[in-house]
């Protein structure tokens, strides 16, 4: 009985210790063989808790010509499925929103172009409660972000 309480108080002092960092799940190596330059990492950055057992983490890549790209994973809150997470995002007028089929459990592709600025998210489900989100701000065109969007999710997901 005393084994069986002592597991019980450390499953609830350490949420989602299995969760994995996204650093782990996104290389430098994975993001300059999908965007072809050369990139460096930012330090990654934990996320502040979204709610109890929820964690979250992040991790950007920079090129020297000015392309971001990042990775968000969230390990512990249930996913909006995604034709509601498409009703959620219009509904705060987020341009150019659209489910993308064939990736993961549900995905959801979002953004803009503006003065030569890219802003563009694919939101993934993976099972109920991993949420991945990769962003691509900079020097991309909509196609592109969504074909490197692609192939690094085809990187990712199984590591996740």
């Amino acid at each position: 009985m005393r084994t069986f309480f002592l597991l019980l108080l450390i499953s609830l002092a350490v949420p989602f210790a299995w969760a994995k960092n996204a650093c782990s799940l996104l290389t430098a190596d994975d993001v300059q063989a999908v965007i072809g330059e050369l990139v460096h990492s930012v330090p990654p950055t934990m996320m502040p808790p979204y709610g109890p057992k929820v964690e979250a983490s992040m991790c950007r890549f920079k090129s020297a010509s000015g392309k971001t790209v990042s990775l968000m994973a969230r390990y512990g809150q249930p996913n909006d499925p995604p034709a509601a997470l498409v009703a959620k995002l219009k509904s705060q007028k987020v341009s150019d929103v659209r489910e993308i089929p064939g990736i993961g459990d549900g995905a959801v592709w979002s953004g803009a172009q503006a003065l030569g600025r890219a802003n563009f998210q694919l939101q993934v489900n993976k099972g109920k409660y991993t949420f991945l989100l990769f962003s691509f701000f900079g020097k991309f065109t909509e196609a592109s972000a969504l074909e490197n969007a692609k192939a690094l999710a085809a990187r990712v997901l199984p590591r996740s």
